[in-house]
């Protein structure tokens, strides 16, 4: 999920499923971005913000960091 939040600048909302080796549900994670779109639309950054959470909604790993990237265009 996603929703602009202003100029080139939007707020991004993943969430998946974590399973242990027997296939079990163990927990989920969400990861929440904010990323700014440069001028012309090849480049952005922003920063992110991961947290794995147990069955109980417990968050038992928690990061942040920035990102950044450029569009490749297949050839």
């Amino acid at each position: 999920m996603y929703e602009k939040s202003g100029p080139g600048t939007y707020k991004l909302n993943h969430i998946g499923w974590v399973f242990d080796a027997n296939a079990n549900l163990s927990g989920k994670i969400v990861v929440t971005e904010t990323v700014i779109m440069e001028a012309g639309g090849n480049n952005y950054h922003g920063s992110f913000d991961f947290k794995l959470y147990d069955l109980s909604e417990n968050v038992v790993f928690q990061t942040t960091g920035t990102l950044h990237a450029t569009r490749v265009t297949a050839t």
